[in-house]
């Protein structure tokens, strides 16, 4: 979601762009796990992409939510305008280009695919077809259609019963991910929208805390603001490091909700240079392309395997780098030009 050009009503504004230029850098991170370069780069992914939608909802739509007349029927429609038109472009592009065995299972599960419901079957047949990356897409639109109550049920409740929920989710969260057999691990507790909520519960969290404390919070220095900045990204590699000693139910997503989580708060409270330099603009631009970036990046990454497999071609790691991201970047432009905006536009338009 881009709040670009939105604030909270009496509250000042957080560094949205700086966030966003986040998102892309979180994009990249994952373009790299795919790539098996970066084994960490899947998992914190994820979970920052996950907390920073709960976090931009908040901020951007909370108050909207409480208004009387808001209207919730144009609210989904304009989230299934943002996602569905790219989702179905990509595993349309999937389904071209990969190989697909049609049986039953092939057609329930893109059936599932489809209208992003696949997340919810813990088989990877399902939860990773077509476009495998699109799992998210389920997990998201989950999460949007439960915005508006869970932000209402935020508002009643005080800071204090907002933590004892989000902390009792992610309890909740580890408990069920310690009892799960291993073989349906990856498909309940990475995957299944339910396990993913905390991970847009804490970004809820996070933003309502700072829309109701800011004011209270004391002014830091630049110098100060630059280095609880710098402090927060030394913590995600100190996490990043500790990632290979970890059991995978950790690696999945707790292990990286309170680096993330304070990467969050200091970029959205922070000022200083590092705030600055994630304004840049081309910083702020990857960030928008982000979106369309995530959904076709894998795709790129299978085709370009297969064709050195067919091709018996042996490249060295660089080379598969330099390409895939070259070429994921051009698709990335093409899609966001051609597909994201204009399917978006022409679904939200105004009818006489």
């Amino acid at each position: 979601m881009s709040t670009h050009g939105y604030q909270q009503p009496g509250h000042p504004p957080a560094h949205i762009d700086a966030l966003q230029s986040l998102r892309g850098i979180f994009a990249v991170f994952i373009f790299f796990h795919h790539l098996a370069v970066f084994p960490a780069g899947g998992g914190v992914g994820v979970v920052f992409f996950l907390m920073l939608s709960g976090f931009v909802m908040t901020y951007g739509y909370g108050a909207r939510v409480l208004e009387e007349g808001f209207n919730r029927q144009r609210y989904l429609k304009r989230r299934v305008a943002r996602v569905w038109p790219l989702h179905l472009v990509c595993l349309l592009a999937a389904l071209t280009l990969l190989p697909v065995t049609l049986n039953a299972d092939t057609v329930a599960a893109l059936g599932l695919n489809i209208v992003l419901l696949q997340s919810w079957v813990p088989l990877r047949d399902f939860f990773f077809s077509g476009n495998s990356v699109s799992w998210c897409l389920c997990d998201l639109m989950f999460f949007y259609i439960l915005f508006p109550w869970l932000r209402r049920l935020f508002h009643r409740l005080k800071g204090r019963l907002i933590a004892v929920l989000t902390a009792a989710a992610a309890a909740l969260y580890v408990a069920v991910a310690v009892i799960v057999p291993a073989d349906f691990r990856l498909g309940v507790v990475y995957v299944n929208p339910l396990m993913r909520l905390p991970d847009f519960l804490i970004g809820m969290g996070l933003c309502m805390l700072l829309l109701h404390h800011r004011q209270r919070l004391p002014r830091m220095s630049e110098s100060a603001a630059t280095a609880a900045q710098a402090g927060v990204w030394l913590l995600l590699g100190l996490f990043i490091a500790l990632w290979p000693f970890v059991p995978p139910t950790v690696q999945y997503a707790s292990l990286w909700w309170i680096p993330c989580g304070a990467l969050l708060m200091a970029t959205a409270c922070g000022g200083g240079p590092l705030t600055r330099l994630l304004k840049w603009r081309p910083l702020v631009r990857a960030g928008e392309l982000s979106f369309s970036f995530y959904m076709i990046h894998q795709l790129v990454i299978r085709v370009m395997r297969r064709a050195l497999y067919h091709w018996q071609l042996e490249w060295s790691t660089s080379l598969c780098i330099v390409v895939a991201l070259t070429a994921t970047i051009f698709a990335t432009w093409v899609l966001h030009r051609l597909v994201e905006v204009p399917a978006r536009r022409f679904l939200l338009r105004e009818r006489p």
